[in-house]
């Protein structure tokens, strides 16, 4: 237990100091509605790409269920607080947009629920994303939505190099 508490600090240490190191701004132990995230990162930039201003949330949490509808229902609670804590006052959709990046980590995972994961479309939202990400602290993998989705499709490209030079162990 204490090993596996030792990794997950160990990652956390080493992901927060590369977002910080990007320009974002990092909180720790962040209380939102019933759930505790371990860090919540955030960065808002203009981005001519993105038609206007883009606000990045990354939200680190210690899931100890891997059932799918738990990472889903984690994975929402965490765009609702990016939704919530949004700076830019303009609604999304015009000159501005919230990309969110749920990241759960967990102990181990089952090949269903990884397979899921990788290969499950995640939510559509108004000018947002909503990537879910999960860290197994036992293969040190990352694992997330591996395709290209319709709906936004320019930018899953860059969303995947993001999620893999930020969140790599």
């Amino acid at each position: 237990m204490q090993e596996a508490q030792n990794t997950l600090e160990h990652y956390l240490t080493q992901v927060t100091k590369r977002l910080t190191d990007e320009g974002f701004d990092c909180r720790k132990d962040v209380l939102y509605n019933q759930s505790l995230f371990k860090c919540v990162a955030r960065k808002t930039k203009f981005e001519l790409s993105k038609f206007g201003f883009s606000e990045y949330f990354f939200l680190f949490a210690h899931l100890t269920s891997t059932e799918v509808s738990s990472l889903r229902t984690f994975s929402s609670d965490c765009f609702e607080y990016s939704i919530r804590s949004k700076k830019i006052p303009l609604p999304r959709g015009f000159f501005a947009a919230v990309w969110c990046f749920p990241v759960a980590i967990v102990g181990n995972m089952d090949a269903r629920a990884v397979e899921v994961i990788k290969a499950e479309n995640p939510p559509k939202h108004w000018a947002s994303a909503e990537i879910p990400v999960v860290f197994n602290l036992r293969s040190k993998e990352l694992y997330f939505f591996e395709k290209t989705p319709l709906w936004g499709s320019a930018y899953y490209d860059g969303f995947r190099k993001m999620i893999k030079r930020l969140l790599a162990p």
